[in-house]
């Protein structure tokens, strides 16, 4: 999935699928290893691609949205591929979980989701950057990779866009499926 993220034009299911896929990892990643931290900061950056795209549709359509339900709606709508897509989700979801024996009460949405909304509101104050975040972790990425990651990230000088990358990477590390990285269970 990494390495065709960058050629895929379906944003929403790219983002999707590369949480999905994040998930797989659990347990795998060994954050003393260059090679893990690389693996991370290049799913970061695949991540960043359709994270940028949803960015960009937000900012065009709501040039920053007051309520916070208005938001939620909106992105739920975007991510799931429009209403009938996300109901269809959301139905199949309750009902597997129903013929568990179990009740949701909680509607679909990304893992972690009020970290990705706060994310998604950090980027809506400056949404250029998120079109140069993939860039910025790629390369940190292959800097880590040959053992020269600090000098990377001193070469960005717009602070704001290093804190964004940053923050993006951090709502990954934060999911269940980075927990061992975190030191949490």
């Amino acid at each position: 999935m990494l390495h065709d993220a960058w050629a895929i034009t379906d944003h929403p299911a790219l983002l999707r699928r590369l949480l999905g896929r994040a998930r797989d990892i659990r347990g795998e990643i060994d954050p003393r290893r260059n090679d893990h931290m690389a693996v991370i900061l290049e799913a970061a950056a695949a991540f960043a691609i359709p994270f940028a795209s949803l960015v960009g549709e937000v900012f065009r359509g709501f040039l920053k949205p007051d309520q916070r339900e208005t938001l939620e709606d909106a992105v739920r709508m975007i991510v799931w591929g429009g209403r009938e897509q996300y109901d269809f989700y959301n139905t199949l979801r309750r009902q597997v979980i129903a013929a568990k024996g179990s009740e949701i009460k909680d509607p679909l949405a990304l893992p972690a989701w009020d970290q990705f909304l706060e994310l998604l509101r950090a980027y809506l104050e400056a949404p250029h950057l998120s079109f140069q975040t993939p860039q910025v972790l790629r390369s940190a990425a292959m800097a880590t990779i040959s053992g020269q990651s600090s000098d990377t990230l001193a070469r960005v000088h717009d602070r704001q866009l290093l804190h964004l990358a940053l923050r993006l990477v951090l709502y990954l590390c934060q999911l269940q499926s980075f927990r061992l990285m975190l030191g949490t269970n």
